[in-house]
């Protein structure tokens, strides 16, 4: 593991290496030699790799005994990722003021940044499903039963909910199509509506969404947490490969308990319609039944479980690169949560679009 070093030079003290919670009481001990002498200190930062709160919170209380006594503490040279941790805490500012960056150039940043996530995104999921691959052809190793432990908690855990959730969007959705078309006569045509809005859209859907906040929040935050706590470094220290050992256990899980969970939503959302039709409209169980098998086909049904296909990779690729990504402190593990969160259901909802409009055009 990566040491801390602090190297002396006049009334500069260069600080190298990680400087998280293990490490800032060494750097607190040399801050506090010098700050009690009075005078100006100077903390050069720029050869630290990891900055944490513990380290921030350090060099904070340093500024403040050296303005007790006389002097003041000069952090120089901070990394962008590291210049949030220090502005958390009590600092002077930690480098002079700059102009407000152009439109177009902040523009630009800001697309440079999406770009690189976006990149470092698709290597993981390549490199993901090539070990993935390869495994599968390998046959089962020392990881099935993780495999096993992650599809329990991802699969049958969260069943009780989607289905819940699914059976009330089935009766709900049912009450809105008979409220419009029993005044023309039309109330058979009930079946028809739910089958296909729940074989294809809200079944896999409303079960992606479920699992994303279920399962795929879980997956960034515990891998997030390992990142902080130097635990994929120790990994990749000991010659295991993280994305072997963490990323493809649970892309095996999630490709199994997303279609799995949709077969039941799609049965709970049917009941649900059923039951509206039987109950309200006063339509008999058989011809109930009679009517969405006679309209659905088995490329509805197709059609959603390959839409839950994509979507769990969408889950679970998204969770793992949020949660892998370098981070500065504990407090990023909660943010890259919450954007995994964020952006898995913006892209949930642009291959739903897609292949929906992908289809329909096929079709026609």
């Amino acid at each position: 593991m990566e040491q801390l070093r602090i190297e002396t030079d006049g009334d500069t003290l260069r600080v190298r290496g990680p400087l998280t919670a293990e490490t800032a009481a060494a750097l607190w001990r040399a801050l506090e030699a010098r700050v009690a002498e009075g005078g100006d200190v100077t903390v050069d930062l720029s050869g630290v790799s990891r900055l944490g709160t513990a380290g921030a919170a350090a060099l904070a209380e340093g500024s403040a005994r050296a303005r007790a006594a006389g002097g003041r503490v000069v952090v120089a040279g901070p990394r962008p990722e590291h210049e949030e941790v220090l502005e958390q805490v009590v600092l002077p500012p930690v480098r002079p003021h700059r102009r407000r960056a152009p439109f177009l150039e902040h523009l630009g940043a800001g697309a440079h940044g999406a770009g690189a996530a976006l990149a470092r995104s698709l290597r993981l999921a390549g490199g993901a499903a090539w070990l993935a691959i390869a495994s599968a052809w390998r046959g089962p190793r020392g990881r099935f039963a993780e495999t096993v432990r992650h599809l329990v908690r991802f699969g049958s855990d969260g069943a009780p909910v989607v289905v819940t959730i699914a059976l009330l969007l089935g009766l709900a959705l049912a009450f809105q199509a008979a409220y419009q078309l029993r005044q023309f006569g039309a109330s058979i045509f009930v079946a028809n509506l739910v089958a296909l809005s729940v074989l294809r859209e809200l079944g896999p859907v409303m079960t992606a969404v479920v699992v994303i906040g279920r399962s795929g929040s879980s997956i960034a935050a515990e891998l997030g947490t390992m990142v902080v706590r130097e635990e994929v470094d120790a990994l990749e220290v000991m010659g295991i490969d993280p994305v072997q050992y963490l990323v493809v256990p649970r892309l095996y899980a999630m490709t199994i308990a997303v279609p799995a969970l949709t077969v039941f939503a799609d049965a709970a959302g049917l009941l649900g319609g059923l039951l509206i039709g039987v109950t309200y409209l006063d339509i008999a169980p058989q011809a109930y039944l009679q009517q969405t098998l006679r309209f659905v086909v088995p490329g509805d049904l197709l059609i959603g479980l390959f839409k839950s296909v994509l979507f769990a990779w969408v889950i679970v690729f998204v969770a793992v690169a949020y949660g892998l990504a370098p981070k500065s402190g504990p407090d990023t593990v909660g943010r890259a949560t919450t954007a995994s969160v964020v952006t898995s259901i913006f892209l949930l909802v642009l291959v739903d679009t897609t292949v929906t409009t992908l289809h329909t055009i096929w079709l026609t």
